[in-house]
């Protein structure tokens, strides 16, 4: 596997960084393997097919990136490897500084703690969740969580880290310590810490429906569908406070807009509803693209909400009014993964074909292909 840095400004290569399964002759031993032939043979670097060939005379079988996440600081980078191990780089230098694996861990899924001192892997499938130490790739606890877990969401702040899903409910776990703070019962498709008071905003898992019960005359009485809701839960407390229904579908994402107090709300049905934080009322809707929408985020100053589609569409809206700035159309096929820069001027969407465009926000013109 290949990890490779570009530079956002001019799109030129900067490193990268051949990641292997540890040497099969020394079980011990951590450190990455370089492929033969990779490090000085620029041509080697350049052609996909020499890399793969280089690769196959070192003996070693093509393995694949699950995910890769930043650091808070910016300082490190971890790429989870299907092989259920992760290699913890230098951001700069994409030296590997650490190399995460357990016997029988299981996990896709990798993301570092508020300080960057501690990283969290996810295993979807739910059971044992695991924290490491991001500076030795040493296993620091283990959280027995139950099964069909989701997700995870890390604290802004604080070492701490929410597990959330469909039967285990919500775990709130401290990473320093390795205990399980609270345990909050209830199904659940997100959940985010709101940052002003530290409680926890929840979306409870897609519509359920019970069977109809017949009445005394006989007759079945038609049940009203249980809608997905949001719901508040104060810090500390175990009981929901307060909660809203949420229309038109599953939320599979929650996001918070911090400057203007209002939530972006991520649902299945192609959309998003836009939620005023104070009052948790539903300010409007967003719907207009033709297919699943695969991102979403605002830019740093909160007046632009950017969306990304599977119909190959990025649209800019106006925050306030919810209308379309502007929409960007390549129709090079879907967009199933996107990033924006930090000051909110670029947009990375990565193809179904394996191409990435880099998109100038501000010009509305692609910068790199």
């Amino acid at each position: 596997a290949v990890v490779r840095s570009w530079n956002s400004t001019n799109g030129e290569p900067i490193g990268e960084r051949v990641i292997e399964r540890t040497s099969p002759k020394a079980p011990g031993d951590t450190t990455a393997q370089a492929v033969p032939g990779l490090e000085g043979d620029s041509k080697v670097k350049a052609d996909p097919e020499k890399r793969s060939e280089a690769a196959g005379q070192n003996g070693s079988a093509a393995i694949r990136i699950r995910d890769i996440s930043f650091s808070p600081d910016g300082s490190r980078l971890v790429v989870v490897l299907q092989s259920n191990q992760a290699s913890v780089l230098d951001a700069d230098s994409l030296e590997e500084i650490a190399r995460i694996k357990g016997e029988g861990v299981r996990f896709q899924i990798a993301t570092f703690s508020a300080s960057s001192q501690h990283i969290v892997t996810l295993d979807l499938q739910g059971g044992p969740q695991y924290c490491w130490d991001a500076a030795t790739g040493k296993q620091r606890h283990q959280f027995e969580i139950a099964k069909d877990l989701v997700r995870m969401t890390r604290h802004p702040d604080q070492d701490r880290v929410l597990f959330y899903g469909r039967e285990s409910g919500i775990h709130e776990c401290d990473l320093e310590t390795g205990e399980i703070i609270r345990r909050i019962e209830g199904r659940y498709s997100a959940a985010v810490y709101r940052p002003e008071d530290d409680a926890i905003v929840a979306a409870s898992e897609q519509p359920t429906l019970s069977i109809p019960q017949p009445t005394s005359a006989g007759e079945p009485v038609s049940p009203p569908i249980k809608s997905p809701r949001l719901l508040i839960i104060r810090a500390g407390e175990t009981e929901v406070a307060e909660e809203k229904p949420v229309k038109h579908g599953s939320v599979i994402k929650l996001d918070l807009c911090e400057r203007t107090g209002r939530w972006l709300v991520h649902q299945r049905h192609f959309g998003m509803d836009v939620c005023e934080t104070a009052s948790k009322r539903t300010i409007g809707s967003i719907r207009a693209h033709g297919g699943p929408v695969t991102f979403l985020g605002t830019t740093p100053d909160d007046k632009m909400i950017v969306t990304c589609s599977w119909d190959g569409s990025v649209i800019l809206w106006d925050a306030n009014s919810r209308t379309p700035i502007r929409e960007l159309i390549d129709d090079r096929g879907p967009i199933v993964a996107a990033t924006m820069s930090a000051d909110g001027k670029l947009l990375a969407a990565a193809k179904f074909d394996g191409l990435i465009t880099v998109w100038d926000l501000e010009s509305g013109m692609q910068r790199h292909v």
